[in-house]
């Protein structure tokens, strides 16, 4: 049973660690801390932790990296640093604007998002959409930007926008230079969520929308 429980913990630490942000000297203290005493657990509490790691992180799992004394700490996860506050703020500053209603947060639409940037971030291949009613963003090195900056980046397209129904409500004739904001803005949508996933120093940032907006043929507000 030792020798199983052993094998389950080193193969799961090989695995995962590298997909972890940590410098040289962290990991040699997790290597060196990473299998507990056997004599204290049981397999079925191994077993647990692997679960936990997958469905909510290192968090999840109880397996926090030490680090020297003095260092600073960084977020264990880039959720971790989610301030819905401040995406709300961001977002209703350009709706404020244009006379539309604030949105409210939804923890729904947050788990979908949340889920689409894990993958984002996995693949690590730049942006792909997963359905309507999305914004996406992308930046390094990591923990770089703002919540606000990051939304300020899609907000900057309204010196495209002009109020034509969709697809045609940019001056420029392309639906992607104005699409990310004209989301934003989108008088009939009223919640959004949103997610932040980290990888290998990129931040991928998702955001979902309900109602989905830019709806063919209807205009923004």
């Amino acid at each position: 049973m030792k020798a199983q429980i052993v094998e389950q913990v080193e193969a799961f630490s090989e695995a995962e660690l590298e997909s972890l942000e940590f410098v040289p000297e962290e990991l040699e203290a997790i290597e060196a801390e990473r299998v507990p005493d056997l004599d204290s657990i049981s397999f079925e509490e191994v077993a647990k932790d692997l679960e936990a790691y997958f469905e909510g992180g290192v968090e999840g799992a109880g397996l926090e990296a030490r680090r020297r004394p003095g260092r600073p700490v960084r977020p264990a996860t880039a959720q971790s640093r989610l301030n819905i506050q401040e995406i709300l703020a961001a977002h209703n500053k350009y709706r404020s604007e244009v006379g539309v209603p604030p949105l409210k947060w939804s923890d729904t639409l947050a788990r979908s998002a949340q889920q689409w940037a894990n993958r984002l971030a996995s693949r690590g291949s730049g942006l792909q959409h997963s359905r309507s009613g999305e914004n996406l963003w992308s930046g390094r090195p990591s923990g770089r930007f703002s919540y606000t900056q990051m939304i300020n980046s899609w907000g900057n397209e309204k010196k495209y926008f002009v109020n034509r129904p969709s697809p045609n409500f940019s001056t420029t004739g392309k639906f992607g230079d104005v699409g990310h904001y004209t989301q934003i803005v989108w008088r009939n949508t009223t919640e959004v969520g949103c997610a932040l996933a980290s990888r290998h120093g990129q931040d991928y940032l998702v955001c979902h929308y309900n109602p989905a907006g830019n709806v063919s043929g209807q205009k923004v507000f």
